[in-house]
């Protein structure tokens, strides 16, 4: 597959973005499809300004579509906006078996028709139905409850056997701590909580891991009344009360901790909720507030006699999610990989700590890959060989693309 990467953390996002869009032009000079990646520490004015200027940088291509988010990794180096550091990646897509790309306005209103739409728009490109890719969402800035699995419905309804890969995009927090609404961008349109498809056909191979690396910890409950995104009852009690025990282990410190904020307790304490799939796998739950009347405010909705677990996510298991999404891309294939792109959650970064570092690295170790980008996410969309994609939280996820 015709494909590179270029990157440059440059404190003028004007010069990264031009640095980037050389470096990938030097690999794939006649390149279809540029895709700007800028981490949200550059600011607004400046993203509008890089993305606009992609056409002048990459002349002759067809697409030219940008986003923020919240970090870049790539070899050794680790751009996390979390951590103060700024970035700008440009993966250029050539024209051999070249994608189709796509872009809906606001999704908040109707996210699965806006799933669909992304793909009858690919569909018309590539004059079939797209059967791999990657996508942006709104992420985190819509708030609660999040969208991005109800686009993927609407996707999946629209072409059953679409897999894809992705993250939310971001523009960073506001002052009181809430998501800045994020924006997505594609041949001159700018588009606030838009939503941006890259597809292919069949004539690309794709494959796609997921792992959290989460293990139980022994205790469990099961909700027994939900409301949307509301967990109302748990185990016969408030579910505010079941998950704060359950979460903190009755110790009364730790219990005022994930009172107070339940995420950041979750990545301070190493602790998480997480639903398990038919496999074994983990996908996690973490509350992110609660109700004056005792009910949960979670991410995602759940439905009534949905089981969740405790689990630990330290940094040993950080490490383990990348080895166990390598080994899911082995068992599926034993051939090179041409491009891989990995979605890592903002919060691993706090998980793994000293050792964020290690996590590309390890990828790189562990399975080689010709072109290499690690984006640091807002929500992930994971998915295994078989399993339609899926929207959640904590996990790393891979997506690797080669020529047929």
């Amino acid at each position: 597959m015709q494909a590179s990467v270029g990157i440059s953390d440059d404190s003028d996002l004007g010069k990264a973005t031009e640095k980037a869009v050389g470096d990938a032009l030097a690999e794939c000079p006649d390149a279809h499809t540029v895709l700007l990646l800028v981490t949200h520490s550059y600011g607004r004015e400046a993203f509008e300004s890089a993305a606009r200027s992609l056409q002048q940088s990459a002349l002759g291509a067809r697409h030219y579509a940008a986003g923020m988010v919240n970090g870049l990794a790539h070899g050794k180096s680790r751009y996390d906006a979390m951590f103060n550091k700024r970035a700008a990646a440009v993966l250029a897509f050539g024209r051999q078996n070249p994608p189709a790309v796509a872009i809906v306005a606001d999704a908040r209103s109707q996210p699965k028709a806006a799933g669909a739409k992304l793909v009858e728009q690919t569909r018309a490109e590539l004059g079939k139905l797209p059967s791999s890719g990657l996508l942006f969402t709104p992420g985190l800035g819509v708030g609660a409850p999040l969208i991005d699995q109800e686009i993927l419905d609407g996707l999946c309804e629209a072409a059953p056997d679409l897999r894809v890969a992705g993250t939310g995009l971001t523009r960073g927090m506001k002052v009181d701590g809430l998501a800045e609404p994020s924006l997505a961008f594609l041949n001159g349109r700018f588009e606030e909580h838009g939503v941006l498809l890259i597809a292919f056909d069949e004539r690309v191979r794709a494959r796609y891991a997921f792992a959290t690396g989460a293990r139980e910890s022994g205790a469990s409950f099961r909700l027994t009344a939900t409301g949307g995104s509301i967990w109302k009852g748990a185990d016969g009690r408030s579910a505010r009360d079941v998950a704060l025990d359950i979460l903190s282990q009755s110790d009364p410190v730790k219990r005022a901790h994930f009172a107070a904020n339940p995420a950041i307790a979750a990545a301070e304490h190493s602790v998480c909720l997480a639903t398990r799939d038919e496999e074994g796998y983990f996908w996690c739950a973490p509350p992110i507030g609660f109700t004056p009347d005792g009910g949960v405010v979670a991410f995602y909705p759940l439905k009534t006699g949905t089981e969740l677990h405790r689990v630990r996510l330290d940094s040993d298991c950080a490490i383990d999610a990348v080895k166990s999404a390598v080994g899911q891309l082995r068992r599926q294939s034993q051939q090179s990989h041409d491009l891989v792109v990995s979605f890592t959650c903002t919060m691993r970064g706090f998980t793994l700590g000293d050792r964020a570092p290690e996590e590309t690295p390890t990828l790189l170790r562990e399975l080689s890959p010709r072109v290499h980008l690690t984006v640091i996410a807002n929500g992930e969309i994971g998915c295994r060989e078989g399993t339609p994609p899926r929207a959640t939280l904590w996990a790393y996820s891979l997506c690797s693309l080669n020529s047929t």
